[in-house]
């Protein structure tokens, strides 16, 4: 990507948050996710304003610079598309933050959607940058998963599904990982595999369940990225195995197992920050 790379995620990841807090349900949820999709309209337009080398004034709203660079643009294709739904969905972020009144479900859903369609449209006419090729991953801050992250990207472009699955359930275990000191796993601990054969790998799996729940993680996706993705185990010396339990996987499949490994990985970013691999943080918040 460009200079403004860290912007253009800063961009994607606005989008995305807005879309997750429209899962709330609630009035709350509503008004942050349009606002917030306001936001990520706005900072796009003011790459594009950077990257073009417009001159606004030092204060240019988003409607100022919307207009420079349609005025600056040689042709339609360089000027800012769907405007009247940036209107629309500007009129509502204002709503809720001047005036505290919430859009409702149904208007908030289409808005974000509005929002998300100018970034599609816009950002390879204003950027030079398909939307897509925008990745989360460079926001993943363990060093370790995001690399997993990446090598399943690239697995991605080169349309090897399966090696993009294996690096996708890998970073996901890495991730997961990072949260062992806060909540073990049953078969780490030790005579339970031993004395209890059947009760580890069912214990491991209610924990499973609840780590996704303390990351927010909805427990239906969770459930089928693990039916779907192979299985991948490491030893205590990080040695990689990996056990294919699926012949054939699809090209949705490997997209969307990538993509929800890049969103578990948020998610503990999210809820942990950099702290989750601090084994003496955890340690000392539970002995208090």
């Amino acid at each position: 990507m460009t200079v403004e790379a860290p912007q253009l995620v800063l961009v994607r990841q606005l989008a995305s948050e807005a879309d997750r807090q429209l899962g709330r349900g609630d009035d709350f949820g509503h008004g942050l996710a349009v606002s917030l999709m306001q936001d990520a309209v706005e900072l796009l337009i003011r790459i594009a304003v950077r990257t073009r080398g417009i001159e606004v004034p030092a204060r240019a709203t988003w409607e100022q610079m919307a207009d420079a660079i349609s005025k600056a643009a040689a042709d339609e294709n360089g000027k800012v598309p769907h405007r009247a739904r940036l209107e629309d969905l500007n009129k509502a972020r204002v709503a809720f933050k001047h005036s505290g009144t919430s859009p409702s479900r149904a208007d908030a859903q289409r808005l974000v959607r509005f929002g998300l369609e100018f970034l599609e449209a816009a950002a390879p006419r204003l950027v030079g940058i398909e939307y897509e090729q925008i990745s989360l991953i460079a926001a993943v801050q363990n060093d370790e998963v995001r690399e997993l992250l990446m090598e399943a990207e690239g697995h991605l472009k080169a349309a090897r599904w399966q090696d993009a699955m294996v690096e996708a359930a890998d970073a996901f275990g890495r991730s997961e990982a990072t949260l062992h000191t806060l909540l073990p796993a049953a078969s780490s601990i030790s005579g339970m595999r031993d004395e209890y054969r059947g009760l580890a790998p069912y214990l491991d799996r209610l924990r499973l369940l609840a780590v996704g729940a303390l990351v927010n993680i909805d427990p239906v996706e969770l459930l089928v990225f693990q039916a779907i993705v192979p299985s991948v185990s490491r030893s205590t010396s990080g040695k990689r195995y990996v056990r294919i339990t699926r012949m054939h996987a699809s090209e949705e499949e490997a997209k969307g197992a990538v993509d929800f490994a890049v969103q578990f990985a948020l998610a503990v970013n999210r809820r942990f920050g950099d702290r989750a691999a601090e084994p003496s943080i955890f340690g000392a918040r539970l002995r208090r």
